[in-house]
């Protein structure tokens, strides 16, 4: 006999608060009998229809049998999820037609009120082992019941949450290879559930290797297409935002297994449901990722992992890279890794190497159509050229500092108007070049701060005084007292 309870648990750490609410059920619908004899129906036709029932509806005794051993999960369950402190609202409850009697109704009620109360007296329990042994009998009398009748879509819903809590939430030995073994057969049992289908991917997608991710890519390609037929069938409004992300996480599936087209593909279709601005933008990130190196997934993945190890580990990244160049055929990655290894060159105090290759990407890129990523490394190589000129300048070797400061104002890069009045005052000997410099830095005073802008102006109107043009040296003294 079937159970209709509806459950709402709301479980914290230190509360508990339980219901049961009963709704007005139909009334029982009798089983299937071995021997079917009816007026009016051919006995073919009535033997034929007792066979198909045979794989289609539970006996009264099976049904009976799982309602009991149902009850006894559900205690179980509540218990185990007390204990572990954990919620497991994944899963929307099922609407099912109930086929108990009156007296079985009573009963269930008086169960799961039985059960509610214990669940209160167990919710401040914090022993993890509890847990784990209340959810494994829980498993055990839920499993019974899918057995004695495996067409209870209340014991599916209760088994597939406490696979999911004992598989994600306690994180006990072996419990997700179980959670998938069941939710294969519960998938299985109802292929129209896209839900079923979505915390079977998610389960199979934990599994290291590529053949998991591929069969989870897979799997979250049928929960899309499953939740859009879902609109044609029960003519109802589309979850346009459930369907653009399975087949988002359909993608990312098969980007792990290493295959750019299927995740592509995937991606195509996610673009169709993308209903937010934010979304198109997401859709437009994967796809830049995947074809990095024109879909080289290997090479791409290893430029991931080598800038994360150049956080700890500078020395190794950097060896990294230099190998990786070698096996990167798009151009513009090629770029950007080289771009990354000349920046860990320079936080490895290498600065020489970083400046050389700074260059010649400087020089390489203005050349190409890469005009974003020039400009990037314009900035980077400008910025070390500035730093090395001052280092330099504070050592006393006014020549090697000139020289980088100069071929750092040539880059263009954001800070040249500093580069040109350190040039400036570093000439300051030879009036006409370094007022050619200090020329240079006024075209783009803009760029400086203030007090910057002040020493810019004083040092042109001693400059100008220096070369007897006094009218000049008025002008630029004035800027240098007007406010703003």
């Amino acid at each position: 006999m079937r159970i209709r309870i509806l459950i709402f648990l709301a479980l914290v750490a230190s509360s508990c608060q339980s219901a049961a609410v009963i709704t007005a059920l139909p009334e029982p619908v009798p089983g299937p009998k071995d021997n079917l004899s009816l007026e009016g129906v051919d006995s073919a036709v009535a033997a034929r229809a007792a066979h198909l029932a045979s794989s289609a509806f539970a006996s009264a005794e099976q049904e009976a049998e799982s309602a009991q051993l149902k009850q006894e999960g559900l205690l179980l369950a509540s218990l185990g999820a007390a204990a572990a402190a954990e919620g497991m609202d994944f899963l929307p409850f099922p609407d099912s037609p109930d086929t108990t009697t009156i007296d079985a109704r009573e009963e269930a009620l008086r169960a799961f009120n039985e059960a509610a109360h214990l669940l209160e007296a167990y919710a401040s329990e914090s022993d993890s082992m509890r847990a784990v042994a209340f959810l494994g009998q829980a498993q055990v009398r839920f499993e019974e019941a899918l057995q004695a009748n495996s067409f209870d879509e209340e014991t599916r819903y209760w088994l597939a949450r406490v696979y999911r809590v004992r598989a994600s939430a306690l994180g006990e030995e072996g419990a997700a290879d179980d959670a998938i073994t069941v939710l294969r057969r519960l998938f299985a049992m109802d292929r129209s559930r896209h839900d079923y289908a979505a915390i079977l991917a998610e389960a199979v997608e934990q599994k290291e290797g590529r053949e998991a991710k591929a069969e989870a890519a897979s799997l979250w390609l049928m929960a899309a297409r499953i939740a859009a037929d879902d609109t044609l069938v029960a003519v109802a409004v589309a979850d346009s935002a459930a369907i653009f992300n399975y087949y988002v996480r359909s993608s990312r599936a098969s980007a792990s297994a290493r295959q750019s087209e299927p995740a592509l593909a995937a991606l195509r279709l996610a673009e169709k449901w993308a209903r937010l601005g934010e979304d198109r933008e997401l859709v437009r990130g994967d796809r830049d990722w995947i074809l990095w190196d024109g879909g080289n997934l290997a090479t791409r993945s290893r430029w991931d992992s080598l800038q994360v190890l150049g956080e700890s580990d500078a020395e190794a990244a950097a060896a990294g890279l230099q190998a990786l160049v070698g096996e990167i055929s798009r151009a513009s990655a090629r770029v950007e890794v080289r771009h990354h290894l000349a920046l860990l060159y320079h936080s490895l105090g290498r600065d020489s190497e970083a400046a050389a290759l700074l260059r010649r990407l400087w020089l390489e890129s203005e050349e190409s159509d890469f005009a974003a990523q020039a400009h990037r490394i314009g900035e980077d190589y400008g910025t070390l050229l500035f730093n090395l000129g001052m280092e330099r300048k504070r050592s006393g070797d006014r020549v090697a500092a000139l020289a980088y400061l100069l071929q750092s104002e040539e880059t263009g890069y954001t800070g040249a108007a500093r580069s040109a009045l350190e040039v400036a005052l570093l000439l300051s000997n030879n009036v006409e070049a370094a007022y050619q410099a200090a020329g240079r830095a006024m075209k783009i005073m803009d760029q400086l701060d203030d007090p910057a802008r002040q020493q810019l102006l004083r040092f042109m109107v001693e400059l100008e005084r220096r070369r007897g043009d006094r009218e000049a040296a008025l002008r630029h003294l004035r800027k240098l007292r007007s406010p703003g």
